[in-house]
């Protein structure tokens, strides 16, 4: 589906909803910068509205204390559904027909915008929406992935070796132990092996695994800010059913040219991804 309200420069509505509407809350990049300035000015603003969004707490951004962090996904889901359907019925589709693509069959066509009662062009309405979810997102964010950490922490740490029944009968007499024979060559006991922990080995090389990770899904890994040393943690399991465990790394990716910013989610167990998440600042 595309918007027809710009018949020189049409875009799909999902690329509409994805660059244009966050491109609005950065400073305005023109053709006439260099390559040096656009990257300067794109940096900049993304600094300023990472730190306003970070320094000023968003209304209606806290989910029931009830709700447990497994069902996040499904209600955040559900907050939002109101504001799909306003955002669809703010336009008027037209030229609507089926279009064979690779896999599937799609619904293809052009959208114009209404007259909206409030007098708010779509693109006005559309870039605050963006900007309250957000801003809304990074609260949220931040807050599951220290529930997580938080309750991973506290298990390990209310886990205690069971207290032993004292034993108040006789001790037996032991026997005579006649002394052993010298043995003709001294053998090392092997040592004990460390327990088992269902967050697996540390590791101690996580850059490099998520280096060449990002490589592989073709991601820019010319600016990473790592937030922290690799935590245990368990998180949602990738395919949907119980829980991933491992060590979790979080880090920041900055803007370019092809992608906004990102933070990214990444559990990490026996020197192997096992679940990764991203969420666009």
């Amino acid at each position: 589906m595309q918007l027809a309200d710009d018949p020189t420069h049409r875009k799909k509505l999902n690329g509409f909803w994805d660059s244009d509407t966050v491109a609005v809350l950065l400073p305005q990049i023109t053709n006439a910068m260099s390559k040096e300035q656009k990257h300067e000015t794109s940096d900049a603003g993304v600094d300023k509205l990472a730190h306003e969004m970070a320094a000023q707490e968003p209304k209606d951004w806290r989910l029931p204390s009830t709700l447990k962090p497994r069902d996040y996904a499904e209600a955040w889901a559900d907050e939002i559904m109101p504001l799909a359907r306003e955002a669809h019925e703010r336009l008027l589709f037209k030229q609507v027909h089926p279009e064979q693509q690779e896999f599937s069959v799609v619904a293809t066509g052009l959208a114009d915008e209404k007259p909206a009662a409030d007098h708010v062009s779509y693109r006005e309405w559309s870039s605050k929406v963006v900007r309250n979810e957000l801003h809304k997102a990074g609260w949220r964010l931040a807050d599951l992935l220290e529930k997580s950490v938080t309750s991973t922490s506290s298990i390990s740490a209310t886990t205690t070796a069971p207290t032993a029944t004292p034993d108040n009968s006789p001790a037996p007499t032991p026997p005579p132990v006649s002394p052993p024979p010298t043995p003709p060559e001294t053998l090392t006991a092997p040592s004990p092996a460390s327990p088992a922990t269902p967050y697996g080995t540390f590791p101690a090389n996580y850059k490099e695994i998520i280096i060449a990770w990002m490589n592989t899904k073709a991601l820019d890994t010319s600016h990473i800010d790592w937030q922290a040393d690799p935590k245990p943690a368990d998180l949602p399991s990738a395919t949907g059913r119980g829980h991933d465990y491992g060590y979790l790394v979080i880090f920041n990716t900055r803007a370019t040219n092809r992608s906004p910013a990102h933070t990214y989610g990444v559990l990490i167990r026996d020197g192997k991804i096992i679940n990764a998440s991203a969420f666009g600042k």
